[in-house]
C-alpha cells in the first residue's frame, strides 16, 4: 500500500459514536417518560381501586346501619300494645330522640351507630288508621348514604270469626259470618255473609250438618297431620255462605271464587297459625295485677258482687246496672272501692286493665271504661241509680276494656254482655239500632299457673256476647258450671281458643273493624332503597 494512502478509521470513529449516543437520550428520555407514565397509571389505578374497595365497603356498612335503625323501629313498634306510645313524637326526650336530622332533612327522629359502624337516623309514621307503619331510614358512613323506606304491619290479634288452637267441633245449624261496627269512618252494618267471617285451626274443624253456613274456612299445620289436603281436616256438611249450593269442605271450594283477592273458600298450610300473644305474654300482663289470686266478678240482679277471699262483698246495689262502669270513683258516694288491689291501671298503655279469678254475668250487662273528657259517653252515663237505657255506642274500643280472667267466664242463659240489641233476627237499621262495639271489651283467659285447671269460656242457652276473646290455652263452649247446654249462643267480634265446642246454632258475627287491633308482632310487607 502506497504510503500517500491514510487509514481514517481512527478519526471517524468518535464521531460515529457521539452520534450513536445522540441517538440513545432522547430514546431514554422516552422509557423514562414511558415508565413514568406506566407508574402513574399503576398508581392512579392502585389508589382508585382502593377508594372503589372503601367506597364499596361504606356502601356495604352504611346498609347494615340502614337496615339496623328499621330494626330498631321494629323494636319499638313490639315493645308497646298502644300505638300511640309506640313511636316518641317530636319534642320527646326519649333517648336517641334528637331534633336536628340533616340526613333525612326532617326536624325530628332518632339516631344511632358509630362511624365505625355507620351513622343512622329514622322515623315512623303510622298510615292512617291501619295496622302498617312506614318507616325511612338512612345509614351513612365517609360521606356514602342509603336511605330505605321500609312498610312494616301488624298481625291482627282477632283475626277469625271463630278459631281454635286444637280442634273446633260445631254442632248443626252454625253460621259464622261477618258485620262492622263502623269504626273510623266505616259505615256500620249488622251481619250477612261476605269473606270476612272466617273459621280456622290447626287441628281439624267439624262444620256440622248442611244447615250450617260458613264465610270459608282456614286450615293450618297440615304438615303436622301429614297432608297437604286442608279438606282431610275439615268434616261436616258446612255450606258456603256466599254460594249455599256448595260445602266448604269440598275440593270445589280449594279453587274458587277464581280470581278472588281473598283467595278460595278453603285454604290450608302446612306451618301452624301463630297466636300472639301467647301463654307467657298474657301471664306477664297478669303480673301487672300482682301475684294473685285475684277477685271473682258476679253481676246480677241483686248488684255488683267481689270476692277477694271466700265472702262475697256486695258493693252496688242497684235496680238499673245499665252500665257497670268500671270505675269505682262514680259509684254513688258510700260505696266502697271494688278494684282495690284489682290492677285499675297496672298497664302503663292500657288504663281499663282489670284481673278476675272468674267473672259471672247473671243479668243484661253493659261493661264501659272510665268516663274522660274524651270518652265518647260523655256524661249520658249516670253515676247515680237512675233508670236509662244504655246504647252500643257507649261502648269506644279506642278506650277499651281489657278483662285478664285466669278461670272462668260464663254468661247465663239469655243474658246479654255488651249485646244490647243482639236479638234473632237482628235489626235491619244500624242507624237506630247500632251493633255492638266489639273492640271496646277485650277479654283475656289464661290460667295463673300450670298446675290450675285452664281457664274457660261457657255461655248459656241463647246468651249473647259483644266482646273480643282471646283464650289461646282455654276451652270455649258449653255449659261449665251452667245447668244449660249453651246452645243457640251469638258471639259478636271474634274467638280465639284452645278448642271451641258448641252444642250447636252458635252464631259467630266477626267484625271487620277489629282489623285495627294488633298483635304487636310486626313483619315486613315492602323494603325498597331510594
Amino acid at each position: 500500500m502506497s504510503a500517500d494512502v491514510v487509514d481514517d478509521r481512527s478519526q471517524t470513529r468518535p464521531l460515529a459514536t457521539a452520534a450513536a449516543e445522540r441517538g440513545s437520550i432522547p430514546l431514554g428520555l422516552l422509557v423514562i417518560i414511558v415508565i413514568s407514565g406506566l407508574v402513574s397509571v399503576m398508581l392512579a389505578t392502585t389508589v382508585s381501586a382502593q377508594r372503589q374497595a372503601r367506597h364499596d365497603s361504606d356502601f356495604t356498612t352504611v346498609l347494615y346501619a340502614a337496615d339496623a335503625a328499621v330494626e330498631q323501629a321494629q323494636f319499638r313498634l313490639r315493645a308497646s300494645t298502644s300505638a300511640e306510645a309506640r313511636m316518641p313524637v317530636e319534642g320527646s326526650t326519649l333517648t336517641g330522640v334528637q331534633e336536628s336530622c340533616p340526613l333525612l332533612g326532617v326536624s325530628w327522629c332518632i339516631a344511632g351507630g358509630s362511624a365505625e359502624t355507620g351513622r343512622y337516623q329514622w322515623y315512623a309514621q303510622r298510615l292512617g288508621h291501619t295496622r302498617s307503619w312506614e318507616v325511612t331510614a338512612v345509614g351513612e358512613r365517609n360521606g356514602v348514604q342509603r336511605r330505605l323506606r321500609v312498610i312494616v304491619e301488624e298481625g291482627r290479634r282477632f283475626f277469625a270469626a271463630a278459631f281454635a288452637d286444637s280442634i273446633a267441633n260445631f254442632g248443626n245449624n252454625n253460621v259464622a259470618d261477618s258485620y262492622d261496627s263502623g269504626r273510623g269512618d266505616r259505615p256500620e252494618r249488622w251481619p250477612g255473609p261476605g269473606r270476612a267471617g272466617w273459621v280456622g285451626s290447626n287441628g281439624p274443624v267439624e262444620t256440622g250438618g248442611s244447615s250450617s253456613v260458613l264465610d270459608g274456612l282456614q286450615m293450618f299445620n297440615l304438615a303436622a297431620a301429614g297432608t297437604s289436603d286442608p279438606a282431610s281436616q275439615c268434616s261436616g256438611q258446612g255450606r258456603i255462605g256466599l254460594d249455599t249450593e256448595q260445602s266448604v269442605c269440598s275440593t270445589w271450594a280449594q279453587t274458587n271464587p277464581v280470581g278472588s283477592v281473598e283467595g278460595p273458600y278453603l285454604q290450608g298450610s302446612a306451618q301452624p297459625r301463630t297466636i300472639a300473644p301467647g301463654p307467657p305474654e298474657l301471664r306477664t300482663a297478669l303480673n301487672a295485677c300482682g301475684s294473685g289470686p285475684y277477685p271473682a266478678l258476679v253481676i246480677d240482679s241483686a248488684g255488683v258482687h267481689v270476692t277477694a277471699g271466700t265472702t262475697p262483698v256486695t258493693v252496688r246495689t242497684v235496680a238499673a246496672l245499665q252500665p257497670f262502669r268500671m270505675e269505682p270513683a262514680t259509684l254513688p258516694t258510700g260505696q266502697p272501692n271494688p278494684f282495690v288491689g284489682v290492677g285499675l291501671g297496672a298497664a302503663p298503655e292500657e288504663a281499663n286493665y282489670y284481673c278476675f279469678r272468674s267473672v259471672r254475668i247473671s243479668v243484661d250487662t253493659t261493661i264501659v271504661a272510665p268516663q274522660t273528657a274524651t270518652h265518647l259517653t260523655g256524661t249520658d252515663i249516670p253515676t247515680t241509680t237512675e233508670e236509662w237505657t244504655p246504647r252500643a255506642d257507649m261502648a269506644n274500643p279506642d278506650d277499651a276494656v281489657t278483662l285478664y280472667v285466669t278461670g272462668n267466664v260464663e254468661i247465663e242463659t239469655t243474658r246479654r254482655l255488651n249485646c244490647v240489641a243482639c236479638n234473632r233476627p237482628f235489626p235491619t237499621d244500624p242507624g237506630a239500632f247500632p251493633p255492638p262495639r266489639s273492640g271496646a271489651l277485650q277479654v283475656f283467659l289464661q290460667r295463673r299457673l300450670d298446675s290450675d285447671p285452664p281457664a274457660a269460656f261457657h255461655v248459656g242457652n241463647d246468651a249473647r256476647f259483644g266482646g273480643a276473646i282471646h283464650a289461646p290455652g282455654a276451652n270455649c263452649g258449653g255449659s261449665g258450671s251452667l245447668s244449660t247446654a249453651g246452645t243457640a249462643a251469638d258471639i259478636y267480634g271474634a274467638m280465639v281458643c284452645d278448642s271451641i265446642d258448641g252444642v250447636g246454632q252458635w252464631h259467630f258475627h266477626y267484625d271487620e273493624s277489629l282489623e285495627f287491633i294488633g298483635n304487636t308482632d310486626f313483619g315486613t310487607q315492602q323494603w325498597e332503597e331510594r
